[in-house]
């Protein structure tokens, strides 16, 4: 009997594009307990381990012809045994609980980066101290070719949960796509102006461009000459923790303000430090930020915690010192909720359809081009404008966290060709936690991106401080 198969989305296409061509794309989320005592046991993590594979066939599945244009999910004879997922390592503290998993997130990702299609594209790590008395942390890390940020956080809780008997028993061939349950063809008012920038203009010479290319170019492109390609260059994470207490103080100042979810505040917020870093003293500054927007939802058959349903709403936002805050988040808010916006963030995944993908060229086969994706892709990180916009926000909103632990953040890697800084959002009961990645001495340095993050701070503390009368930009960030 063949294998069961299930042919892949186009956005999971694009993370075997990604791996194809030198960077892989991993996601990680990090659990942290008080002890040794209070994590998971390995017995209790290989059982689930066993477990969730029979919930769960993409966990049990290997990517298939992953260099041709038809890339297959083909479901393995046997599941991987715990052994095959479950790690168990020990650190060296960094200093503090935010900086060990500062360090643990980077170092998952950079080893998942690293690792070939022979191993899991799913793992997990227990990590624990090299002294006594101290936090173990739990890892699971994914490549995002078998699930989401959403699905991430889905797989998490099932991994720590005492109980899934009551989670759904999947089949490999019935995991719907993306584009078969939502509507993802861009209309030809969408299309034609991003076909014209990305695939005509390029071609056009120089002297030609120059006169008809939008004068409104998004930070980093026309503000900042990149030292050298993002591909050539290490990238790095930074983690920011936003307490409890700030969060809930937010929380209410934006519903008194028209701002009914934290999502928007916490974009506008970082977007306005950018602002005063990287474009105070500008004439005219423009930034364009998307979110990943989750569309799984288990009334369309969706699967339950693993394949890919995103879609990613893009906003251009232009500062300047006498804005309003409230008036930019409300109009945050407005444009990422309305059905415009939803159905335009859509579009943008059903724009990879229309990606260049001539038949292939045989003895690129085995290069990092092996088909018309990787070539436009690593064109464009290899160009003079890299960068695919100036922010993301990957907001996978409040999750409860494991029995035991006490804290969990998330990150992904940094694709060169993605926006400049990329940010991972995770909330639970103890507050908010901001994952910030970027390619160092591409469009930013560190230094630069921990000015921006204390900025940030500044920003968010001063919309809760009761005595502030001024909500500009610049009263905010002076």
């Amino acid at each position: 009997m063949d294998a069961p198969t299930r042919k892949l989305s186009l956005h999971e296409r694009y993370s075997v594009m990604r791996r194809n061509a030198s960077f892989a794309h991993p996601i990680v989320l990090i659990v942290t307990y008080p002890s040794a005592a209070a994590a998971p046991t390995v017995d209790f993590l290989s059982q689930r381990i066993t477990e969730l594979q029979e919930h769960f066939p993409l966990l049990r599945s290997d990517v298939m012809n992953a260099k041709t244009r038809e890339p297959v999910f083909q479901q393995r004879a046997t599941p991987y045994t715990p052994d095959e997922i479950l790690r168990q390592e020990q650190y060296v503290s960094r200093g503090g609980d935010r900086e060990d998993k500062e360090g643990l997130l980077f170092h998952e990702l950079k080893r998942m980066m690293g690792e070939g299609t022979s191993h899991p594209l799913w793992q997990t790590t227990l990590y624990a101290a090299s002294s006594a008395n101290s936090k173990s942390y739990l890892t699971l890390s994914v490549d995002h070719v078998i699930t989401d940020g959403r699905g991430l956080a889905l797989l998490a809780h099932a991994l720590l949960s005492s109980d899934i008997s009551s989670l759904p028993m999947e089949s490999l061939q019935s995991i719907p796509l993306l584009e078969d349950t939502h509507d993802i063809r861009p209309s030809y008012a969408h299309l034609v102006p991003i076909v014209l920038k990305e695939l005509v203009i390029p071609k056009l010479p120089t002297i030609i461009q120059q006169y008809i290319k939008p004068a409104d170019k998004a930070w980093p492109a026309g503000y900042a000459q990149a030292a050298r390609s993002p591909t050539d260059c290490e990238w790095d994470l930074s983690l920011l923790e936003l307490s409890a207490s700030l969060v809930a103080s937010l929380k209410s100042i934006g519903k008194e303000r028209g701002v009914k979810t934290l999502h928007p505040l916490l974009k506008v917020a970082y977007l306005v430090a950018m602002w005063a870093v990287f474009g105070r003293d500008a004439a005219s500054f423009t930034l364009q930020a998307d979110t990943p927007r989750s569309e799984r939802n288990a009334s369309l058959g969706h699967a339950y915690c693993t394949a890919n349903y995103t879609s990613s709403v893009d906003v251009h936002v232009q500062p300047v010192s006498t804005d309003d805050f409230w008036v930019m988040a409300q109009r945050m808010a407005s444009e990422l909720s309305s059905p415009q916006g939803i159905q335009k963030g859509r579009y943008t995944m059903g724009m990879l359809s229309f990606i260049p993908d001539p038949v292939p060229d045989p003895s690129k086969a085995e290069t990092d081009r092996p088909t018309g994706w990787e070539e436009f892709f690593l064109n464009k990180a290899h160009s003079p404008e890299p960068f695919g916009g100036s922010l993301q926000v990957s907001n996978l909103g409040y999750v409860d966290l494991p029995p035991g632990a006490e804290d969990v953040a998330w990150s992904q890697a940094c694709w060169p060709a993605g926006p400049a800084i990329c940010t991972g959002v995770i909330g639970h009961k103890g507050g908010v936690r901001v994952a910030t990645v970027w390619r160092e001495g591409a469009a930013v340095e560190k230094a630069e991106v921990k000015t921006v993050e204390e900025v940030y701070m500044r920003v968010l503390c001063r919309l809760v401080d009761p005595s502030r009368k001024g909500w500009t930009l610049n009263d905010l960030t002076a």
